[in-house]
């Protein structure tokens, strides 16, 4: 069958185009559901290890009391020349903007860019967080994926007591040690060195080390970096590289559950039951039924 599209039908490209108008036609009602075909009796995960992990990483930060933040990929070369230079590979040809011309070497320059903003309208006390890729290249494997995190002004809640007080080094390192903790990294083993990258502030940085292999970043950032920024007071920050974060092992079939039916506790505070997180077990079996106090 020879089928000649109208003119003004510059969609219609081929088979496919045609199909779907006969279809629209008769109706997408009339269309008998046809179930996929299975190859296994249990259907495999939508998720890969690594995308839960991030999940978990996000999941975790936030329940730190960090924001989440969602930025561009983009940003300034004035940026990314205090974050490990701009670079030929990392140069964009065909910007969307004339300020977002380089890929991000690190996202910490995004988050300091939005904590510049709030600071401008006024409310400087803020923690930030954002998981997502960073790149050193313009090749798929120079693309590692991080968990960062920026904190500035004064961390707790302001009251007549002053019981607020200024961020620190160690609140950065905190972060980063909960965050290893939860994706189950051997934090017992790890070692601080002072070698942080120059973004830092030295002597007042480090990284966290699991032998050779850096896994996490964390510090007060240098002043320069705040003066780049226009920001005023205190600044940490924290970078976990989950890439380099090495999978737990486990001993049963089932790993980490989530489920409040699997694990329950009572809150004081609240006369209702909260999820919480359950220990890997071999089986992940349910716990007894909890008694109320």
């Amino acid at each position: 069958m020879a089928v000649t599209p109208p003119p003004w039908r510059g969609d219609i490209d081929g088979e496919a185009d045609l199909v779907e108008e006969v279809v629209r036609v008769n109706g997408f009602d009339a269309i008998e559901p046809v179930s996929m075909e299975r190859d296994t009796t249990v259907p495999p995960p939508a998720l890969t290890p690594e995308q839960n992990r991030r999940r978990l990483a996000k999941r975790a930060l936030a329940g730190r009391g960090l924001i989440e933040a969602v930025t561009f990929s983009f940003l300034p070369a004035r940026h990314a020349a205090l974050f490990g230079g701009v670079g030929v590979e990392r140069t964009l040809v065909n910007p969307i903007s004339a300020d977002l011309d380089v890929m991000r070497p690190a996202i910490l320059p995004n988050l300091l860019s939005a904590a510049s903003r709030n600071a401008n309208q006024g409310h400087p006390d803020l923690a930030l967080f954002e998981v997502g890729p960073e790149y050193a290249g313009d090749r798929p494997e120079d693309q590692a994926w991080v968990a960062s995190g920026l904190r500035h002004g004064r961390t707790g809640p302001r009251d007549v007591h002053k019981g607020d007080r200024a961020v620190d080094a160690y609140d950065a390192k905190a972060d980063a040690v909960d965050l290893l903790e939860t994706l189950e990294a051997p934090t017992g083993n790890l070692q601080v060195t002072a070698d942080a990258p120059t973004w830092y502030h030295p002597g007042r940085s480090g990284c966290l080390r699991l032998g050779p292999t850096v896994l996490a970043r964390f510090g007060e950032l240098h002043p320069r970096i705040l003066q780049a920024f226009g920001l005023k007071g205190p600044a940490v920050a924290f970078e976990v590289l989950l890439d380099a974060v090495p999978m737990p092992k486990r001993k049963g079939p089932s790993g980490r559950c989530w489920t409040a039916s699997r694990s329950r506790r009572w809150s004081a505070t609240s006369p209702s039951w909260s999820p919480t997180r359950c220990r890997p077990t071999s089986w992940c079996a349910p716990p007894p039924e909890p008694t109320r106090p």
